[in-house]
């Protein structure tokens, strides 16, 4: 059944991509990475919902090339990223506002597209958005910037904007409740590959340098908002 779901010719394979139950569901919603002979990095364009009771897979929207999902806490809204931008959709596929939060395409220096990573408020009614230096590979680092969106796209704003490191694997870590984010900047010359590690509130107003050296980006939080990993 995966075999045969459609995908363009000269594909050679579909492979699952990023997956997520729904929350509070029985359902599995997932998208597939298109396969070529060669380099690249391409999506299929449906968001395949898989019923783990009844067996049936199902598919709504149809969006870019290069994208992510992330259903509310609730279950009931999905956040769509692609690499200029957060659309926001109902869980049947229907949107809402296509365009939340515009950015400009970030250089990433390779074939593969940046795009947005929502963290969704508690009660499903807002993001934080976190979103690179457009172009991450000028000296001194660029700006990124933080950005609190409603899911129905009726408000938002830039809650901060400071120079930020890229990293693909991420660069900007923003708790669960919405109030904090960890990022890093450089430490010394580049060739060093040394950076400091900040934990700061998401408007900036505290800004503590937590420990520097040749760390690693990927960082977790812990439920509590205190602690992370």
């Amino acid at each position: 059944a995966f075999a045969s779901l459609p995908r363009p010719d000269g594909a050679v394979a579909s492979i699952p991509s990023q997956m997520a139950f729904i929350p509070g569901t029985h359902t599995l919603a997932f998208n597939v990475r298109i396969a070529y002979e060669g380099p690249g990095l391409a999506f299929g364009s449906a968001l395949y919902l898989a019923n783990l009771d009844s067996g049936t897979i199902s598919s709504i929207l149809d969006v870019g090339s290069a994208w992510r999902f992330d259903f509310s806490p609730n279950g009931s809204k999905i956040a769509i990223s692609v690499p200029t931008g957060v659309g926001t959709y109902n869980a049947n596929g229907s949107l809402i506002d296509s365009s939340i939060l515009v950015y400009p395409f970030v250089n990433t220096a390779s074939e593969y597209a940046w795009v947005a990573s929502p963290v969704w408020s508690a009660d499903s009614s807002q993001m934080l958005v976190a979103v690179p230096p457009q172009d991450p590979w000028t000296e001194p680092v660029g700006d990124g910037s933080l950005w609190r969106v409603a899911a129905d796209g009726l408000s938002g704003e830039m809650t901060w904007e400071t120079p930020m490191m890229y990293f693909p694997s991420g660069f900007a870590f923003i708790s669960p409740d919405l109030a904090k984010v960890i990022y890093f900047t450089r430490l010394g010359a580049a060739t060093d590959n040394f950076q400091t590690l900040h934990v700061a509130s998401v408007d900036g107003a505290s800004n503590i340098e937590y420990t520097t050296g040749q760390v690693s980006s990927t960082v977790a939080w812990s439920p509590d908002n205190v602690h992370f990993f």
